[in-house]
């Protein structure tokens, strides 16, 4: 803790000396490190460096995932999920027309067919 308070300190009175005292040495600076000037005013190309390194290959990577993961599984299983449900449905507006007659036979025959079997077997 001492040695950031030292720290800072000491770069508010580089700050000082550089901007209050001698206003005219950043500009010498600058001139005699011309290179290290250009650097600094670039960041030192972190951001550059951060993005090549850490968020291009993140985003391809997460490119790569959508179309693989997302597209062809979850989307495939929420898809045919959809699809047999819908058959489903198809397969049961067949039985159900409505009609309480053709309930009624079909209750017939669900018993005939209850009773048969505890007959014969």
């Amino acid at each position: 803790m001492v040695l950031a308070t030292l720290m800072g300190l000491g770069g508010i009175a580089a700050a000082y000396y550089c901007y209050v005292a001698s206003p005219g040495l950043p500009d010498r600076l600058a001139q005699q490190w011309q290179r290290a000037y250009r650097l600094s005013l670039n960041k030192w190309y972190v951001d550059e460096a951060y993005d090549r390194m850490l968020v291009r290959p993140t985003l391809r990577l997460a490119d790569r995932l959508w179309a693989s993961v997302d597209v062809a599984v979850i989307d495939g299983a929420v898809n045919g999920l959809a699809r047999g449900i819908a058959w489903c449905g198809w397969l049961l507006r067949l039985v159900q027309s409505g009609q309480t007659q053709h309930y009624a036979f079909g209750m017939a025959l669900g018993a005939v067919l209850i009773l048969s079997a505890y007959l014969l077997f």
